[in-house]
């Protein structure tokens, strides 16, 4: 989920086709399923519609 109360409403509020879901929790999803994070930036896509652009790069290992 993305930081900002806009762009958290937005995410909330869009039907994106295929499944996709833009308000998970990552971080916790990917403790939750057994790995620790070891380093973990995010940010928007450029050129990508901000309710749809929020994305998470890094590394994670089993725990």
């Amino acid at each position: 989920m993305s930081c900002g109360n806009k762009v958290v409403a937005r995410q909330h509020a869009a039907v994106v086709p295929g499944g996709c879901n833009l308000n998970r929790a990552i971080p916790e999803l990917i403790e939750h399923a057994g790995f620790g994070i070891q380093r973990m930036e995010t940010g928007f896509l450029p050129k990508v519609p901000r309710f749809a652009g929020f994305n998470f790069w890094g590394a994670v290992a089993p725990r």
